[in-house]
């Protein structure tokens, strides 16, 4: 997971001062969900493809839908 120092870290490398822990707790949750759905994408993926292994071209493909 990516901690809540990089996602501040990230947020001043694109101008923000200052991040209050409210909005760190707001995109934390955001980015736990989009995780476990991509990840669940990957999954469906790799089984439709007949496999058991999740591979890159999964995790490319499931960005893309």
């Amino acid at each position: 997971m990516i901690s809540r120092k990089q996602i501040k870290d990230m947020l001043k490398g694109h101008g923000a001062q200052q991040v209050s822990d409210d909005a760190l707790a707001i995109i934390e949750e955001h980015l736990a969900d989009y995780t476990s759905v991509l990840a669940e994408k990957c999954v469906k993926l790799a089984e439709h493809s007949g496999r058991v292994t999740v591979k890159d071209v999964d995790a490319r493909a499931a960005v893309e839908l």
